[in-house]
């Protein structure tokens, strides 16, 4: 069977087939200049296309840290290089113009590849008749210190948004109906170009899967990350050492850099130039009204981040007290009212409201346009020390791209125990987010939180839950 070809301004884009019947795979795509040399820590320069452009494999991996193995595909990448500055297209072998659905990785802004198997664009590419794009970015100290410019890692996906504007038609995409989406880190990203005054234009549909969070950082913090890595190259200069270097004194500075500010070191920040406020700020201003926004959460977020398997009342309420920076006996009272008395419990479902749910909450409540919320609620198999992750971060991430087959996806979900209800929900998600991307809207009315899960539950408990804050 031959290759796929598209032609583009200049350059023919030689694909391949994709695993998946009737849709096209091209990978691998240049969509800025390598950011290597002098161009380290600066924003990207857009790249040209032109002559004969072999699109039959992934580009290079950003430089990143080892997988900590958290969950499927949290893997070292094979080939990792700081030219990495690319993107893949999946696109329906049928005439356009079709929607564009744009994916950005998560990884806690830390890792993350498009090669994931997780996240091939296949399937969702077939199911929608849309075209669907993942792209790289600059993950780590290389995309989010305070050398150079600021927010290179957004800056990179900015880049790629106006590649696919000049570039999808090509392809059968309609430049004019562009969703951009992201879970975890990908979410936030989502969430931060939705705030940047500079994306207008780029995107006219956004879906922020478990990424509002109020970790954007002050210019200040930037500055003390940045002081605090550099500590750990010992008087090397970060634009000279080779990338290898750059990677391993993040290693070193990380857990400093983690016990100090609380939160992820490396992230996007307000820096007046990209970001002139924190997201939740400027969407309330208006920012972003144009662009339609579907926003949610998993239920128990935070249990796939829990460190043991059980937890003593009195370490509970300690944390509790620490974590809120007050007493929090009112709170761990109207929790176990909700929630129960199990120490566990309380601890993972006040963190994983108070650091996922209500951001998310406050971000719909401050967007100006058509809004949006969902909650995730499949429940996934115990940690092997027994601990129940329930419906954690990432559950639904293979349920997006219905590639429960793919990993070890099956077992780590359970849905190789209940497959036809698992293909049924992912089936579900996909027309959701089809039906997003398309028109903007999901078929229901913006005061319903839809819900993805192994059946509707009772939205009290999470109404009560939120009512504690309020």
């Amino acid at each position: 069977m031959s290759s796929p070809v598209v032609e583009l301004d200049g350059a023919t884009v030689r694909g391949r087939a994709a695993a998946v019947e009737g849709v096209h795979a091209y990978l691998g795509l240049r969509f800025a200049e390598p950011p290597i040399g002098p161009q380290r820590f600066m924003a990207p320069v857009a790249h040209k296309v032109r002559g004969e452009i072999d699109a039959r494999s992934f580009g290079p991996v950003a430089p990143q840290l080892p997988g900590m193995g958290m969950v499927p595909g949290d893997a070292t990448p094979p080939a990792m290089d700081e030219d990495c500055l690319f993107l893949n297209v999946w696109t329906p072998a049928t005439p356009g113009p079709h929607p564009v659905f744009v994916w950005f990785y998560g990884g806690g802004f830390l890792s993350g590849a498009t090669s994931d198997p997780t996240i091939d664009g296949a399937r969702l590419a077939a199911r929608g008749e849309m075209v669907v794009v993942t792209v790289g970015y600059r993950v780590g100290a290389l995309g989010f210190l305070g050398l150079g410019d600021t927010n290179c890692g957004l800056r990179d996906q900015q880049c790629a948004l106006r590649w696919i504007q000049d570039h999808v038609d090509g392809f059968g995409g309609d430049p004019g109906n562009v969703t951009i989406a992201g879970e975890s880190a990908g979410g936030g990203s989502v969430l931060h170009l939705l705030a940047a005054p500079s994306s207008a234009g780029l995107f006219h549909h956004s879906i922020v899967q478990s990424g509002a969070t109020d970790y954007t950082r002050t210019r200040a913090e930037v500055d003390r990350v940045t002081e605090m890595y550099c500590d750990a190259l010992d008087g090397d200069d970060p634009r000279a050492v080779p990338w290898q270097r750059i990677i391993e004194a993040q290693g070193q500075a990380l857990m400093p850099l983690m016990m100090e500010m609380a939160r992820m070191p490396f992230h996007p920040c307000v820096d007046d130039a990209l970001l002139l406020a924190r997201p939740v700020d400027a969407l309330a201003t208006g920012v972003g009204a144009d662009v339609d926004l579907m926003i949610g959460t998993t239920r128990d977020e935070m249990r796939l981040f829990l460190m043991e398997s059980t937890l003593a009342d009195t370490q509970m309420r300690t944390r509790v007290d620490r974590y809120l920076g007050h007493d929090g006996s009112e709170v761990v009272r109207a929790y176990q009212a909700i929630v129960g008395d199990e120490p566990m419990d309380v601890w993972a479902a006040i963190m994983s409201d108070h650091e996922m749910l209500l951001p998310a909450v406050a971000v719909a409540d401050a967007h100006h346009g058509e809004t949006y919320r969902y909650l995730f609620t499949w429940e996934v198999s115990p940690r092997a020390d027994g601990l129940p992750l329930r419906a954690c971060h990432a559950a639904d991430l293979p349920f997006t791209f219905d590639t429960l087959d793919q990993l070890d996806w099956g077992r780590w979900t359970g849905a190789d125990t209940e497959p036809t209800l698992a293909a049924s929900l992912a089936a579900q998600m996909q027309d959701d987010w089809v039906q997003f991307a398309r028109t903007g809207a999901t078929g229901r009315s913006a005061d319903v939180v839809a819900q993805y899960g192994r059946a509707v539950e009772d939205d009290d408990q999470i109404e009560a839950r939120l009512a504690v804050w309020r």
